[in-house]
């Protein structure tokens, strides 16, 4: 009987401890961030321009995909309590109260007497881990939350890439049309020079000549139209990145 005795009593301390232990694990990463390479965990503190990083403050406040990480990463925090919370006794107490109202036999000048009773009930249960189904479970919980704070990371390090991404698209973009405007702005002058110059007879200018001219002007309005159409895309990408109505960012 001692034997039997002596053997639940290691059961119960190791099942404690070992909930002990992915409780501290739990407690720990609360206070600090996952096993991540400081420099390389915030990588974009390096680009030396104030717009991003202006901008990616504000993604990081506002991107809802980040905010929905976030919450996950609470809701298996929670989901992690709950099942360390079966390592501990359940009470369930109830109380209940009534009154009475009895004809008065006794001759006191009282038709009714009160009668009064007041209940209490208290049960105590607790659940012995005698085969660490609680402890594997806490710990598969532990594990759930702590991919879900990697998973927060990933979506903050690739939202980021995203933003710098488009950031530098909408830069180059916005050079394409600049450019594309000299040159629709210079080849519509050539081509009205050349149109004059045919009108004249100048200089032998041949039919194909203008037509050559008008080709080339049409040409670069054509890419000056693309480049302004993948602009307004880029920039619709970068409201909905920063979470801005579409059409903010200019």
């Amino acid at each position: 009987m001692k034997k039997i005795k002596f053997i639940i009593c290691v059961l119960l301390v190791s099942s404690c401890t070992s909930n002990n232990k992915v409780s501290n694990k739990i407690t720990r990463s609360n206070s600090e961030s996952p096993n991540l390479n400081i420099e390389m965990s915030q990588w974009w503190l390096r680009i030396k321009d104030e717009t991003i990083q202006k901008n990616i403050e504000i993604l990081v406040n506002n991107n809802y995909s980040l905010k929905q990480a976030t919450e996950r990463i609470l809701q298996s925090k929670e989901n992690f309590y709950q099942g360390r919370a079966k390592k501990f006794p359940e009470i369930d107490l109830k109380s209940s109260a009534n009154r009475n109202f009895l004809q008065n036999t006794k001759i006191d000048n009282k038709k009714f007497a009160a009668n009064n009773e007041f209940k209490a009930e208290l049960n105590v249960k607790w659940q012995v881990d005698l085969f660490n189904k609680i402890r594997k479970s806490n710990e598969s919980s532990y594990a759930i939350f702590k991919a879900t704070q990697l998973d927060k990371e990933a979506v903050l390090h690739s939202l980021i890439a995203e933003m710098i991404k488009t950031h530098v698209k909408i830069a180059s973009a916005k050079e394409s049309i600049e450019f594309a405007k000299k040159s629709a702005n210079n080849l519509e002058n050539i081509y009205q020079i050349t149109k004059r110059r045919y009108e004249l007879g100048i200089d032998k200018i041949l039919l194909d000549d203008l037509i050559i001219a008008w080709k080339n002007y049409q040409l670069v309005l054509i890419d000056l139209s693309k480049y302004e159409r993948i602009l307004t895309n880029l920039l619709f990408q970068y409201d909905l990145l920063l979470s801005f109505k579409p059409g903010t960012t200019k």
